[in-house]
């Protein structure tokens, strides 16, 4: 039983993981489209990209020192609540300017929910079991990229370029109930390792120094 349940841990760490290549890859066959509905130039649409790289990047940049803080779970929660809303928005925008301001904010948001995966096997985790979970981790999200444009391309000819959007935004409700339900918080139990740990070595030198 404990070992389905960390499986599913480390599916659900997955899943989080993969929110970065879902919201990048699944998108892409709909470009020419989107820039139709939009009326603008596809190198605006496209610069829609590099609006989520670098919003990822600011969100894992403070998503990470604000997770040792308060915790890993609150900071994905609602980078995955920040996402979800983004996408929403995203599905309704009529103008490119809202386009680019929505991906840049769905892109803080996953920034923030992806930068608490390392850290939750770092804090639950030693040496071989952190690196045998993290590469789990990485095999099962390699994946989404695979996965993503062929579920894009699907929505595009059954509903158009906004569904894909709309199943982002489901799928980040998904992720947000089961990382809720299902992932206990890791930050406190790193505290206590490392309480135990300088416990230790100060037994151990206090015993040195009176041999």
């Amino acid at each position: 039983a404990g070992g389905l349940i960390a499986g599913f841990t480390v599916a659900i760490l997955a899943g989080l993981v993969a929110v970065a290549p879902f919201a990048i890859d699944t998108y892409l066959p709909a470009l020419p489209l989107m820039a139709r509905d939009l009326n603008a130039n596809i190198e605006w649409i496209q610069a829609s990209i590099p609006a989520y790289l670098i919003g990822g990047a600011i969100g894992q940049f403070f998503g990470g020192p604000i997770s040792d803080q308060i915790g890993r779970k609150p900071v994905g929660l609602f980078g995955l609540l920040v996402y979800a809303v983004s996408c929403v928005a995203i599905s309704q925008c009529e103008s490119v300017h809202a386009l680019l301001a929505l991906r840049f904010t769905q892109a803080l948001g996953g920034g923030c929910a992806t930068v608490i995966v390392a850290a939750t096997v770092r804090d639950s985790q030693d040496g071989k079991n952190a690196a045998r979970m993290m590469a789990l981790i990485g095999l099962i999200m390699t994946t989404a990229p695979l996965v993503a444009p062929a579920v894009g391309s699907g929505l595009l000819l059954v509903s158009g370029w906004r569904a894909i959007f709309t199943l982002l935004a489901l799928y980040a409700l998904l992720m947000f109930v089961l990382l809720g339900w299902k992932v206990p918080e890791s930050r406190g139990r790193a505290a206590v390792i490392s309480l135990r740990s300088l416990a230790e070595a100060g037994a151990h030198a206090f015993l040195v120094g009176e041999a």
